[in-house]
């Protein structure tokens, strides 16, 4: 008996419990609990056996669980879509989300979403109805008149053009119309800006999101800061108001086009899209559920590590090649590596470490991780070349594969060679 037998592996590698494990073995769930027993490999409860597996699950899920999350920002559907339970998405998002459960009270709702080239059309079609300066109001009896798009969804409304623009006027001179005279001095905290400053304020002081009690109390007393109501009025609501909010308190721009989201225009200093490259983390260590002999983790921890070796080495070698290596920053593309090549495209590359046994599998990811990566970071970028870097080289079918997709290969035996060509733009 060795640990390769099946059972075996299901067990310590996989998460299988005692009864699943016979199963696979064809032996009694009792016999599994014998020959581990023999093996002084220790028997584990079911509550360990469940820690291991939301392990397992996270270790191989991750990246996609954030990913999915913060743009439908619901833990049932991000779990439907990734295929893991909700409690593996849930402790995943407490590890690696801060503050989640304020994106998860206000799920994504599609119907909200508008690009600021729709919302600019919406106007210019509402100011071809009346004659001079587009109003709030005029806007409003056109939106009553006419309450849907071409598409048949619903029209943005006013407020929608506050938040995305900041102000009426600044919708207007978004959209190349003409902006309103002042009509009297402006109503105080009408400004969006202003009052979402105001919460990230109460947050930031708190220490941790305001309820609106919290805020309230905060609130009084200090003049320039706007009541709970006005807040909600000016904010849509107060779960709105907060996840707009945890986008600046936590530096993460969500998608913009989503109205109930979008920070208004001239909050704060955008973030940058990319950062100077931050080098990753080589002595990771994952903490083991169970104190047994042999399991998964050790295996999950040499490839992190692995990982974050071939990761370093290829910014290093960017570096030497007078490249800055760039790490994601304000962009959905939540890339491994990104660097300009010698004529100034933006390449960007997947990393994936391997063995021989799971080298299908990592192809199969990497691949796909880094051709959306590449068609995310091509609605801001004119040329973008993707590049996927393993710890083996991809067999023969492989690389015909990635040359018919336009995807480049480099594995780590001859990174510094794969990547000057990468580098002439090859």
């Amino acid at each position: 008996m060795t640990d390769q037998e099946p059972w075996l592996h299901a067990y310590l590698e996989l998460g299988a419990d005692l009864r699943e494990a016979g199963l696979i073995g064809g032996i009694s769930h009792q016999e599994v609990s014998n020959r581990l027993k023999e093996l002084d490999i220790p028997v584990r409860t079911l509550s360990e056996t469940n820690a291991l597996r939301t392990k397992l699950a996270i270790a191989k899920h991750g990246d996609a669980i954030k990913e999915s999350f913060l743009q439908t920002r619901n833990v049932a559907v991000t779990a439907a879509e990734v295929g893991v339970a909700k409690k593996v998405v849930e402790t995943y998002l407490a590890q690696e989300v801060p503050d989640y459960q304020v994106l998860a009270r206000a799920p994504r709702n599609v119907g909200k979403n508008f690009t600021t080239e729709e919302l600019a059309a919406s106007l210019k079609e509402a100011a071809t109805t009346v004659p001079g300066n587009l109003s709030v109001e005029a806007y409003r009896r056109f939106i009553s008149a006419s309450p849907t798009l071409s598409t048949g969804r619903n029209r943005p409304g006013p407020q929608a053009m506050h938040l995305r623009f900041g102000s009426w006027n600044g919708a207007l001179e978004a959209a190349g119309l003409p902006a309103n005279p002042p009509a009297g001095p402006p109503k105080q905290y009408d400004n969006p800006i202003t009052v979402l400053e105001s919460v990230v304020a109460c947050w930031q002081s708190l220490g941790h999101p305001p309820t609106v009690a919290d805020y309230d109390k905060w609130q009084r007393g200090k003049e320039g800061h706007p009541s709970p109501a006005i807040a909600v009025r000016v904010l849509g609501s107060w779960n709105t108001a907060l996840v707009r909010a945890w986008q600046v308190v936590h530096d993460h721009q969500l998608d913009q086009d989503d109205l109930d989201v979008a920070i208004p225009t001239g909050l704060g200093q955008p973030s940058p899209e990319f950062l100077p490259y931050s080098p990753a983390d080589e002595k990771t260590t994952l903490l083991s559920a169970v104190q047994e002999t042999q399991s998964a983790l050790p295996e999950l921890e040499k490839a992190v590590r692995n990982h974050a070796k071939l990761q370093n080495s290829l910014a290093n070698l960017v570096k030497a090649h007078g490249r800055d290596p760039l790490s994601p920053g304000a962009t959905e593309a939540k890339f491994d590596l990104a660097f300009r090549d010698d004529n100034d495209a933006l390449v960007v590359a997947e990393i994936k470490s391997c063995t021989n046994d799971n080298l299908e599998g990592q192809l199969r990811l990497g691949l796909g991780q880094v051709l959306r990566y590449a068609h995310q970071l091509r609605q801001t970028h004119t040329v973008v070349r993707p590049v996927l870097v393993t710890q083996l080289e991809p067999p023969e079918d492989w690389r015909l594969l990635l040359t018919e997709l336009g995807v480049a290969s480099i594995h780590e035996a001859k990174l510094g060679p794969g990547l000057a060509t990468v580098l002439q733009g090859c």
